[in-house]
């Protein structure tokens, strides 16, 4: 009659897993089903392609034409007597990606929401939280009017917060297999380097992953190498170009001490720029 009983009881706690397993899932699919239909309904008649999304796509058809990367990336707004500071590159490349596939100016918007979707699904995958948690974060990120104006529209601050946060989740999700192996470590260091190109407003994010998240003095050592790795290409383009570059990131900082002689008014400007840049 014990052994009976076990087998009763071990059969509904079987049951119970498997049907928690399924109503999850379920609610997983209704979320991401959502975050697909926000994001690409209409997506061609409310999607905006003006003068920088046209300027950057003309440079990213250029590159496919030539088969020559380009060094730097859009143009921000700190600005010297020298010109410009620059982002990086990263975010051409990625582009191009998509020019490859088709060239059609609708494709390039799509990036934006699929990253949005990718970010979705690798939120549900974290075991880290819980269902109602999931639940409430991707209902207020999939209905929030800001969310929904910046995930439907080609942008480099739009592509740099989603990739900054999908890099977020996947240190969640593969803590413990990136620190394990050293040129893991510094190809994640490189990857995050390479999407803070993209935009510099996502400083905070790589300052929290450096001073909390990756533990151990090796480890920051690694993922710092492979974070000032990413900046290769600003390194050959100032090389060819008499270190443009750095001139005028000297420019631009001699500009605003000049502009703004109050240390504390100066950072708070400075900071504010990065994320209108």
């Amino acid at each position: 009659m014990f052994i009976e009983r076990s087998k009763k009881v071990g059969k509904d706690v079987v049951i119970l897993v498997h049907t928690r397993y399924d109503s999850d899932m379920l609610v997983h699919i209704v979320l991401i089903s959502l975050a697909i239909i926000t994001r690409f309904a209409y997506l061609g008649r409310t999607a905006f392609f003006v003068n920088d999304q046209g300027r950057d796509a003309l440079i990213v058809m250029q590159m496919l034409i030539d088969h020559k990367p380009v060094l730097i990336g859009p143009a921000t707004s700190f600005n010297s007597v020298l010109g410009s500071f620059y982002f990086g590159p990263f975010y051409y490349y990625i582009l191009a990606l998509f020019a490859a596939i088709n060239k059609s100016p609708l494709f390039l918007t799509i990036s934006i929401p699929v990253f949005f979707v990718v970010l979705i699904m690798l939120f549900l995958s974290l075991k880290q939280f819980s269902l109602r948690i999931k639940i409430i974060y991707s209902l207020l990120i999939l209905f929030s009017a800001y969310s929904l104006l910046h995930t439907r529209f080609l942008w480099n601050l739009n592509m740099g917060f989603l990739l900054s946060v999908i890099l977020f989740f996947v240190f969640l999700k593969w803590e413990e297999s990136i620190a394990k192996k050293w040129y893991v470590l510094i190809s994640f260091g490189l990857i995050s380097g390479a999407i803070f190109q993209i935009h510099y407003g996502t400083l905070f994010l790589y300052v929290i992953f450096l001073l909390y998240l990756v533990k151990g003095l090796k480890n920051k050592s690694l993922y710092l190498c492979g974070f000032i790795f990413s900046f290769v290409p600003f390194v050959i383009f100032d090389v060819r170009h008499n270190l443009l570059l750095v001139r005028t990131a000297i420019g631009v900082i001699q500009s605003s001490i000049l502009n703004h002689p109050a240390m504390s008014s100066n950072i708070l400007t400075t900071f504010g720029e990065i994320f209108e840049a």
